[in-house]
């Protein structure tokens, strides 16, 4: 699915270039280095899901593979992100630019390319929705796979069938997009700090556990 979503990308970028205004990028830095760190610390779970690929350790026979995929992703993210905050940029003034919901979402709806293209955000709801399905079923697999590990639990079918239904009842609770893209904000706040301590942890008591493996010996 990975292609689509590219050419989705490239589609945008380049049917875009009508709507593009180098003059949209100045300010350089808008309100300062400070302010920019502060929202990119506080927005840097959104490279956190890396830290997945441990919990998919167990299943993969070769350690490389995790190494490889790791950097693959976060170079892929990387470079999505800057492609889609430049599109962002060069399209929107500063500071109209600071009031964003959905920047994919709103630059798919600036495309007009002749009279056939003019309601891209049709392709942007399925490769998102698409996405997403993949996104979730990833996780439900993980969270139903740590469950079953943490109480020593064989059947992990009446686990992902409690996980679906949970989602299914916070997924139904925000009443719109604004309440959902609110809370996404709360739990990417409450959980940003897990992308800083995970990584300082693991490899620690890592390192614990394998010494006291050895002085056992």
């Amino acid at each position: 699915f990975f292609p689509i979503c590219l050419v989705f990308l490239g589609f945008i970028v380049i049917f875009l270039y009508k709507n593009y205004n180098i003059n949209n990028l100045f300010p350089i830095l808008g309100n300062g280095t400070a302010s920019i760190l502060k929202g990119g610390i506080r927005n840097i779970s959104c490279y956190s899901d890396v830290l997945a690929l441990n919990l998919l350790l167990p299943h993969l026979s070769d350690i490389s593979v995790p190494k490889k995929s790791g950097r693959k992703a976060l170079l892929i993210a990387s470079l999505t992100m800057l492609f889609i905050c430049l599109s962002y940029a060069l399209c929107y003034p500063y500071p109209w630019s600071k009031e964003y919901l959905l920047p994919v979402y709103q630059l798919s709806t600036r495309i007009r390319a002749g009279e056939y293209f003019q309601r891209f955000e049709a392709f942007f709801e399925f490769v998102w929705e698409i996405s997403q399905l993949l996104y979730s079923t990833i996780y439900i697999f993980l969270i139903s796979e740590t469950l079953s590990k943490a109480f020593n639990l064989s059947d992990r079918t009446a686990i992902c069938y409690g996980i679906i239904a949970t989602v299914m009842l916070v997924a139904a609770e925000p009443s719109s997009v604004v309440d959902v893209l609110k809370v996404t904000q709360i739990a990417d706040m409450a959980t940003a700090h897990l992308a800083y301590i995970l990584p300082i942890v693991i490899p620690v008591l890592y390192i614990v556990k394998r010494k006291k493996a050895q002085n056992l010996e």
